[in-house]
């Protein structure tokens, strides 16, 4: 730490990836795990997991909207743009 100069402190949220079954029995659909990502990138995080108590997941929300102007772009040995999606 002292050579870096970067704190040891991450925080780095478990998002919810399941059926919210104690409180108000919502499905969390890729549009409501979308959103936790979403949040927890605009917050600063370091990274985020998600948790399913069933180790069941989905990659359904982890893919980021085209419209949003977000995706990841790879560049191939010729310096030409390529979509990269998860």
């Amino acid at each position: 730490q002292k050579r870096t100069n970067i704190s040891s402190l991450r925080f780095r949220p478990w998002l919810q990836s399941f059926r919210d079954y104690a409180f108000d029995r919502r499905h969390f659909t890729g549009k409501e795990i979308r959103e936790q990502i979403d949040a927890s990138e605009k917050f600063g995080s370091h990274g985020w997991m998600l948790w399913n108590p069933r180790n069941s997941y989905s990659s359904a929300g982890l893919r980021r909207s085209a419209r949003a102007g977000n995706l990841p772009v790879a560049r191939n040995e010729n310096n030409t743009a390529k979509d990269k999606r998860l």
